[in-house]
């Protein structure tokens, strides 16, 4: 700040530097200080005044261990992201439940997982404590929230009629309603957006979750649990909507509010899915 008015010339700086990537930060960053040295005889700057009597490279080292760190941190995040959608999918839960929730729910269930032992299944007690954390988030103001959501979008009114009535349904713990209309919308809804007569059905959905940015987990939890293998009643997975053992009426119990909430947000992302074309033209941008 130079009498209370902007340097500009630190701002530039400032910008010019942020984008420096290693390797080579004492090359690429003494380039940027060249540049600006050159200046000094055109811009009358304080903070290039200044930065002329700055010792660089001990600022380059801390810049290095700096950007270390983020990078450390980030591959952090990835990893424990990566291992909470496993374990959503180990727990039976479609993992879209914490992307819908957002971070309060997402961090709820990274403590489950961090008190318990994770190896390749999880235990029924950290199944039970993610069934708590889920259920009690999409309590009956979040399932309104969905129906709102749902009926300002600009999907046919017919359509949002019967999909109102489902959460209508949902609510008064009529889950047999609600998941027998929802089961059977998936595949149409998801052909809508990648060709009605599109063939090798399965390739098509994992293709068109993973160009709307999704983990693959998204795509496996489709393919293997809802459209996966269920030719009878000894193949029904509780808290699964299967679609094919929907369409049959293979249950063994009455369907769970689990499975009718793995229900309603399947629906929601299918719905959410940006088409083949639009979702090309997004990861292109």
């Amino acid at each position: 700040m130079s009498n209370l008015q902007l340097d500009t010339a630190a701002l530039q700086f400032a910008n010019n530097i942020e984008r420096v990537q290693p390797p080579n930060y004492m090359t690429n960053i003494q380039g940027v200080l060249d540049a600006y040295s050159s200046a000094l005889a055109t811009v009358q700057s304080p903070f290039l005044d200044w930065l002329q009597t700055v010792d660089i490279p001990p600022l380059t080292r801390i810049w290095e261990r700096w950007d270390t760190e983020r990078r450390l941190e980030e591959e952090r995040y990835r990893e424990l992201q990566k291992l909470h959608l496993q374990v959503m999918y180990q727990a039976r839960w479609f993992p879209y439940a914490s992307t819908l929730a957002g971070d309060m729910l997402f961090d709820e269930i990274n403590e489950i997982i961090a008190s318990s032992k994770i190896g390749a299944t999880v235990s029924k007690r950290c199944e039970k404590r993610i069934d708590t954390a889920i259920l009690s988030h999409y309590n009956k103001a979040e399932i309104k929230r969905i129906k709102k959501k749902w009926n300002d979008s600009e999907i046919e009114p017919y359509f949002k009629k019967a999909l109102g009535q489902t959460l209508d349904a949902y609510l008064r713990k009529e889950y047999a309603l609600a998941i027998p209309f929802l089961g059977t919308m998936w595949e149409g809804i998801i052909k809508s957006k990648v060709g009605k007569n599109e063939k090798k059905f399965k390739e098509k959905c994992k293709d068109l979750v993973d160009e709307n940015g999704y983990d693959e987990v998204f795509s496996d939890f489709f393919n293997n649990l809802i459209f996966g293998q269920c030719y009878s009643v000894n193949d029904v997975v509780d808290g699964i909507p299967n679609r094919n053992g929907v369409a049959h009426s293979w249950y063994i119990k009455y369907p769970s509010q689990k499975a009718a909430l793995n229900a309603i947000l399947l629906t929601d992302f299918v719905l959410s899915l940006k088409p083949k074309n639009e979702a090309e033209d997004i990861e292109k941008e």
